[in-house]
């Protein structure tokens, strides 16, 4: 196993949390001497709520809700315990459930979430207009969904890093951070490449080393890594 540390989360949920991770990039090259030698990209996700396509909005979020309730795979969860923003995963509904909870099933939830997505409406005169493509900016539910949509590509790009062992590749995004639909990258030289899923690098993998770019060795198998979001 290669060492590599653990790796901040990814996406953010507040600009707050940007100085953090720039005292940290700031620690790390003071330590390596690298403060000479920093690249910063930025991305901006244009049109993002309007511009996704539902069912895979639908189909990312159903899998991240099963792969929520498997974390546990000895004990699947069924259902969810909300009170207030407190989320807890049950395997079962308890015998005598708490007034002040809300509970409901992971196949309600996904259906709920089937519903709102696919039946947004919107009038013009006398006209009425059915969206198919996109989510609705008002609704109360769109930056949460949006934000995770973004999430579950990104959760399968890292989860595909670590499977095919390229754990020189995953330490470049240790400074790539997502708020929304910005993107902040830094020092990393192959984010450009790996953008889009329609996009790709090849890669060897051995069992003891990962490199990118490097040209075919009979001890080594080439890994073809694909990009992180769908493409617009």
């Amino acid at each position: 196993m290669a060492n590599i540390a653990p790796l901040p989360l990814w996406m953010i949920s507040s600009t707050n949390e940007i100085p953090a991770r720039l005292d940290l990039l700031n620690r790390t090259f003071t330590k390596n001497n690298l403060r000479n030698n920093i690249i910063v990209k930025t991305f901006d996700v244009k049109t993002l709520y309007t511009n996704l396509p539902q069912q895979d909005i639908i189909k990312q979020l159903t899998n991240l809700f099963i792969d929520l309730a498997n974390m546990n795979p000895t004990t699947p969860a069924n259902y969810l315990q909300i009170n207030n923003s407190t989320i807890t995963f049950l395997s079962t509904l308890p015998v005598s459930p708490n007034t002040k909870n809300t509970y409901i099933s992971i196949k309600q939830l996904i259906s709920i979430l089937d519903f709102l997505i696919t039946n947004t409406y919107t009038t013009v005169g006398n006209i009425i207009f059915h969206q198919i493509i996109g989510i609705p900016l008002g609704t109360n539910a769109a930056v949460y969904i949006a934000n995770y949509y973004l999430f579950h590509y990104e959760l399968s790009f890292i989860r595909h890093l670590i499977k095919t062992k390229q754990f020189n590749l995953l330490n470049l995004f240790k400074f790539t951070i997502r708020y929304l639909d910005d993107i902040l990258s830094i020092n990393n030289t192959e984010i450009t490449n790996l953008l889009y899923t329609n996009t790709s690098i090849t890669t060897i993998t051995n069992t003891t080393n990962t490199t990118t770019n490097n040209t075919d060795n009979n001890n080594n198998n080439n890994i073809v890594i694909s990009g992180i979001y769908p493409p617009d």
